[in-house]
């Protein structure tokens, strides 16, 4: 009961630090000089979109093996764009 808590916890979690980027992202480029605005909005969207390993993925997929689910590659790929197959 306690992982699977957790493991709401966390999705939960990711799913608010991804809307939070992409809240973010407009509101720096409206009230932000471009030398300031860009740096920052290129960086986001290569998180959002990048290869990178996040930390809420890896507690994600720690998770998931406790509770015998399968394991997933991106957040974005697997709650997302899953209705795209």
């Amino acid at each position: 009961m306690f992982y699977k808590s957790l493991f709401y916890l966390i999705v939960a979690s990711h799913h608010t630090a991804l809307l939070g980027f992409i809240l973010s992202t407009p509101l720096v480029i409206i009230y932000e000089p471009i030398w300031i605005s860009l740096p920052i909005v290129s960086w986001i969207i290569y998180l959002i979109f990048g290869k990178l390993e996040c930390p809420f993925t890896l507690w994600e997929n720690a998770l998931r093996r406790k509770l015998g689910k399968p394991k997933i590659k991106t957040f974005i790929k697997h709650y997302y764009l899953s209705w795209r197959k």
